[in-house]
């Protein structure tokens, strides 16, 4: 007897694939958006690159940059009052203004997570000064802000501005002095720069580096035998930091602190890791997808038969299999399902190359399996 079809289900599955298939679109008009605006940036994303290949030039050999852990994670977790995705993104009272409980939730990330939520240009050039600051000390010579302008400075000026460092394609010169001082604004709201007093001249072509851990103290290049992250020098030098989205570079941050924290080569991070010592939501970790594309992690997935990110069926835990432990606590939290290998040699690649030919793979691979 042949069973009878069940709508229900039929129209479960139309309505399933109807919402991949908007997933697919909404992200692939996504990703030609920032394909065009990169190839907006190749001319100036080249003249960046040689200004730090100058800058590095001025030491014997390109230095190894290093972050301290705090930039990067907390030294104890976040506690989860209510899920971080639902809360309110603007408050009723100002509507322009984020909520309050957004507000805390930003203030209680690491400084790396809190420069994902906003400005576009405030990770990459807060980067970019502590590159500078490791160049400086290889040179040794003091460090010296001033010496550099926003955007433009008189002829015959022999530093580049930080808008060429960033890779700023406007032709606009106010245009882009906005976007520095914007992102210089952001980085004093979360204590990682000192500007003038307001109404000052020059009150931010003379900012202070400050730590990156969010201390107020001035930034001083991290010893050796510190707590610190060693970044490769390509990191910069091939222009990641700059074609990287910040939520990239976060997850990824995230991911070769947990290698180099647990001596490991493929790590995961359950949600509660993520979200509560590295302040990692889990729209900014759908990043992994970008960084394996990029050939900048290797993504190993624990379940098999995955269909379009989703599993087909739950993974069994091996002593539920034999019926040492109850379906409770079957269901319970458990590892993660990805691990992850990084990849730092992979940053010798040119990185606009290398997005631009990922990007131009569309809609994301992830959504042709």
């Amino acid at each position: 007897m042949t069973r009878g079809l069940d709508w229900a289900e039929v129209e479960r599955a139309m309505a399933a694939q109807a919402f991949m298939e908007r997933a697919a679109d909404r992200a692939a008009a996504v990703r030609e958006q920032r394909l065009q605006r990169l190839q907006r940036r190749r001319q100036i994303l080249r003249k960046a690159r040689f200004a730090l290949q100058e800058l590095s030039a001025a030491g014997e050999d390109p230095p190894e940059i290093r972050l301290r852990r705090g930039f990067i994670r907390r030294a104890e977790p976040r506690q989860r009052t209510e899920d971080p995705d639902r809360l309110p993104q603007r408050a009723a009272q100002h509507p322009g203004k984020l909520a309050d409980a957004v507000q805390a939730d930003l203030r209680s990330r690491p400084p790396m997570t809190r420069l994902v939520s906003r400005s576009r240009w405030a990770m990459p050039l807060y980067l970019t000064a502590i590159f500078e600051a490791h160049c400086a000390l290889g040179a040794d010579h003091k460090l010296d802000h001033r010496e550099r302008y926003l955007a433009a400075g008189p002829a015959g000026a022999w530093t580049d501005p930080w808008s060429t460092l960033l890779g700023d394609p406007d032709r606009t010169q106010r245009n882009r002095r906005v976007r520095v001082t914007r992102a210089l604004t952001e980085l004093e709201r979360h204590g990682l720069v000192e500007l003038g007093k307001p109404g000052t001249m020059n009150r931010f072509e003379q900012f202070k580096l400050l730590s990156e851990v969010g201390n107020g103290r001035a930034y001083e290049v991290p010893g050796e035998t510190g707590p610190a992250l060693t970044l490769p020098p390509q990191f910069y030098l091939s222009g990641w930091h700059l074609v990287l989205e910040p939520r990239e570079i976060a997850v990824w941050l995230m991911l070769r602190e947990l290698e180099s924290r647990y001596s490991a080569r493929g790590v995961g991070a359950t949600d509660q890791t993520r979200w509560g010592y590295y302040g990692v939501t889990g729209e900014v970790y759908t990043a992994h997808y970008e960084l394996a594309e990029f050939g900048l992690v290797e993504l190993l997935d624990l379940i098999p038969n995955r269909r379009r990110g989703r599993a087909t069926r739950k993974p069994q835990h091996p002593r539920a299999q034999a019926g040492q432990v109850s379906q409770a606590a079957e269901d319970r939290p458990r590892l993660p399902v990805y691990r992850f290998i990084t990849h730092p040699e992979a940053f010798d690649r040119d990185a606009l190359e290398v997005v631009s030919r990922a990007l131009s793979a569309s809609p994301p691979p992830r959504f042709n399996t």
